[in-house]
């Protein structure tokens, strides 16, 4: 049998997948393996509310009715382990359920509680992960960016106020300069290299780093804050181990990322 790219699909493209924005054959139009990424399931389930049920149950069923494969998620990813069966069978218990209670995150067939932990795991195991994200953009940028810089960017991320301060822009031009600098790279390279010690093949997550480089330069020199459904959009590109995985996404934002960062190669827009 011929090897067919693995298409590595955002959380959205199911939600279009689902409200027929895309269909399943322009989404393989190209060819290839439609796959959902762990983090996609937990942010559907483990997002769960009772004004989203429904939609998101449907979101859940058709998910199950295309078959996607399902990728390791990121400790697995990390560790080399397999596939865990739990993250189909959390679609599963959405879709077997038929009411949904916000005040005790549970799933209930009638008077019976589909799966007791389900949506409670996945919103904590997602929420401890963005927080875990949040912390390694600090860090990264402390060890990637010059210190008059990281200084003043990490105080006004921990400002309450939404909007950075205009006075803390800094031109794209001085970062990517700063950024070439063997200091800068090799600052990076160690934090990244500490972020991702269990893994066996270093080089299968350069889409991953140069992306990431992209997407810290861009914060800085807005100046923006890193939101916590970005980890979800970047973490996509740990799966983007070579040419024959593709990232799958609507989102033209981390479409330029992927661009600037030399992978469109790598890329599928819709």
């Amino acid at each position: 049998m011929a090897r067919q790219h693995r298409l590595i699909c955002d959380t959205n493209i199911w939600y279009d997948l689902y409200a027929g924005t895309i269909t399943w054959k322009e989404l393989t139009k190209w060819g290839g393996r439609p796959c959902i990424a762990p983090f996609s399931i937990a942010e559907i389930v483990g997002g769960l509310s009772l004004r989203e049920y429904l939609h998101r149950k449907e979101v859940c069923k058709a998910i199950l009715a295309a078959g996607p494969t399902l990728l390791p998620d990121e400790e697995a990813l990390v560790s080399g382990g397999s596939v865990q069966p739990e993250w189909e069978m959390a679609l599963q218990a959405v879709v077997k359920s038929d009411s949904y209670r916000e005040d005790v995150m549970q799933l209930y067939l009638g008077k019976d509680v589909v799966d007791f932990n389900i949506v409670k795991f996945l919103n904590a195991w997602r929420r401890s992960h963005e927080v875990a994200w949040m912390r390694g953009v600090a860090r990264a940028v402390a060890a990637t960016c010059p210190a008059d810089i990281s200084v003043k960017y990490l105080n006004a991320m921990a400002n309450p106020n939404l909007r950075f301060p205009p006075t803390l822009k800094v031109s794209t031009t001085t970062m990517n300069t700063y950024l070439s600098t063997q200091e800068s790279i090799g600052a990076f390279d160690q934090a990244m290299q500490m972020r991702f010690a269990g893994l066996a093949k270093f080089e299968e997550i350069e889409c991953y780093l140069a992306v990431y480089k992209r997407y810290l330069t861009d914060l800085v020199c807005k100046p923006k804050k890193p939101l916590p459904n970005d980890h979800l959009d970047h973490q996509l590109f740990m799966y983007a181990i070579d040419n024959w995985h593709i990232i799958t996404t609507r989102d033209t934002v981390w479409q330029q990322y992927v661009e600037e960062a030399g992978f469109a190669h790598r890329l599928r827009k819709l």
